[in-house]
């Protein structure tokens, strides 16, 4: 029945990943193919060896730090850059809207930045990340099917404003069917976590249904992008 069996005992799977599209020469840990999800599978899922991330990085202000969100599809393993994973980043448009960000714009340049120093030891800027529970080409299809609005809030940097962590946190949660705990930020000044900004306003971010349909249709939210290793 294609199961993976377990050993709870041990605390070791017992059945090979028949997957190699999840081997990374960065991360040893991806060797071994009695791993999965970088050996965590209570908080991480490996559903073909390609992962979605909902992911988060600091905004330094003056006296004080925000985080900002983003979600990235087809990886491999975190801070991966492949020619398959697409980092999706949102926030405010030039026509004062909030949805996708230009590639080109100084938001997704930082983005992709943050998310490539994932993959180093020193990570550029505080970044956070947690996996998104659904097939990869149905988180893809809710970042690209997002409908820009004219609820972009001046007071985005506010915990009532909506902001690019909105945008972020509805694609993970619309895609996942649930609620997706938010990158866990640093302990704030107060020695407490700090409240993601904008996130509880998640229902209001509109997607062109029309859309999503037409990709659940044609099999793309059960699609992963496959990996082909080097012969």
């Amino acid at each position: 029945m294609l199961a993976r069996y377990y050993a709870n005992a041990q605390g070791r799977f017992l059945s090979v990943d028949p997957s190699g599209r999840s081997v990374s020469l960065q991360h040893p840990q991806t060797w071994n193919r009695f791993v999965y999800a970088l050996n965590n599978p209570a908080s991480r899922v490996d559903p073909d060896g390609r992962v979605s991330y909902l992911v988060s990085r600091d905004i330094p202000l003056t006296g004080n730090t925000k985080k900002h969100m983003f979600v990235v599809t087809g990886a491999r393993y975190l801070g991966d850059v492949g020619p398959n994973v697409k980092v999706h980043s949102f926030g405010k448009r030039p026509d004062g809207t909030l949805g996708a960000k230009s590639p080109q714009s100084d938001t997704a340049q930082m983005d992709n930045d943050a998310w490539a120093s994932l993959a180093t030891d020193s990570p550029i800027m505080d970044v956070d990340a947690v996996a998104i529970p659904a097939k990869d080409g149905k988180v893809r299809s809710y970042a690209e099917a997002l409908i820009p609005s004219h609820d972009y809030s001046n007071e985005s940097l506010g915990a009532e404003g909506t902001n690019s962590n909105t945008a972020a946190q509805a694609v993970a949660n619309n895609a996942a069917g649930r609620d997706v705990e938010p990158p866990a930020p640093e302990d704030g000044l107060n020695g407490e976590q700090e409240e993601v900004p904008g996130t509880s306003r998640w229902r209001e971010i509109q997607f062109d249904q029309q859309r999503i349909k037409a990709d659940e249709e044609s099999g793309r939210h059960s699609h992963h992008q496959r990996h082909e290793r080097n012969q």
